[in-house]
């Protein structure tokens, strides 16, 4: 006869490995919770990221119009000096 007992995955008998699995169940599933955690806060920290750069470009796009009605507006401005000039000058 052999007295070597058998193992479990290292434990002594298959109720001492049931109440380990089952003892450790609550901690598997607060680690899966995290986890989860972890890919909706990374997801939210992809859609902030994304919303910043819309929210750059825009202000970069409404710069750039500005820019260019300070241009078209320094132009007329001149244009209504010159139409004035030619106009006092016929009178």
């Amino acid at each position: 006869m052999c007295s070597h007992k058998p193992t479990f995955f290292g434990y002594t008998s298959k109720q001492e490995l049931v109440v380990i699995v089952i003892s450790s169940f609550p901690s598997y599933q607060m680690r899966m919770r995290e986890l989860q955690f972890d890919e909706d806060i990374l997801e939210l920290k992809r859609q902030a990221t994304g919303a910043a750069r819309s929210n750059i470009q825009e202000n970069i796009d409404l710069m750039r119009l500005q820019r260019e009605v300070k241009d078209k507006s320094t132009k007329l401005t001149a244009v209504q000096a010159q139409f004035e000039n030619l106009n006092s000058v016929c009178i």
